[in-house]
């Protein structure tokens, strides 16, 4: 992908993507990664700053399910296996969060830093079973609203796009408005547990410094305080007598 002679076609399909006529490479190579696509039987691509990889049911259960990272397909049995185990590993450690509507629903992992989105619609393979297309990728739930959004909207196009290319079709415009709706409302209420989660875990150890301080004091201060008044004490108490008695001389 590098080079000043690699064209890049401009029909590029998405949710808020921008592509240069001109693309500066050294810029991208910084700044993101270039995602390939299809659109009409086409090869395109797309600047991004994210990673995403998808996996998916052959449905004529056949042949070697489809997988792909970054827009390419994963080919080799070594990658292909790479992916399967990070996958694995988050569903197996975390507990998912699922939400349906209709025929359609999507369950979303989170696992330090880590996700994948497993959605579910209408589509089934030869045996008619339910046959679900895989998310995995790394978020960022502390982005700021529009970088957070931003962020989902990628996720729903390549996944429509990766869905387009295997074959995977929606059974009309709704269903893709739903599960759409459906993938927004996953991540977001991840985001929102996650938060709430750090909220309290903030609260905890600022709690759990403020006992130390509390012990802190109860077990070097106070023992001190006895120590001082102690000495004093006596002191005042010889000073005082001796006062006496030179006064009353």
């Amino acid at each position: 992908m590098k080079g000043a002679n690699y064209s890049i076609p401009l029909e590029v399909v998405g949710l808020g993507f921008s592509l240069s006529k001109t693309p500066n490479f050294q810029q991208i190579e910084k700044t993101g990664k270039i995602l390939r696509i299809q659109q009409s039987g086409k090869d395109c691509y797309i600047m991004s700053k994210y990673e995403f990889s998808f996996w998916a049911q052959n449905l004529t259960n056949t042949g070697d399910d489809h997988a792909e990272t970054n827009g390419e397909t994963l080919k080799d049995s070594e990658n292909r296996e790479e992916l399967a185990g990070k996958i694995s590993h988050i569903t197996l450690n975390a507990k998912g969060e699922k939400i349906e509507k209709k025929n359609i629903s999507t369950t979303i992992f989170y696992d330090d830093s880590y996700f994948v989105l497993k959605v579910v619609w209408s589509q089934t393979d030869n045996l008619g079973r339910k046959a679900p297309i895989v998310c995995y990728g790394k978020i960022a739930l502390s982005d700021e609203q529009e970088k957070f959004e931003s962020f989902i909207n990628e996720c729903i196009s390549l996944l429509e796009n990766f869905s387009i290319k295997i074959g995977r079709n929606f059974s009309s415009d709704e269903e893709r408005e739903l599960l759409r709706e459906l993938i927004k409302k996953s991540f977001n209420n991840l985001r929102r547990k996650e938060r709430k989660w750090s909220w309290s875990l903030k609260n905890y150890l600022n709690n759990k410094s403020k006992k130390k301080l509390m012990k802190l004091q109860s077990g070097t201060v106070i023992p001190l305080m006895i120590k001082v008044l102690l000495i004093i004490v006596p002191i005042l108490l010889l000073v005082g007598i001796g006062y006496y008695l030179l006064t009353n001389d």
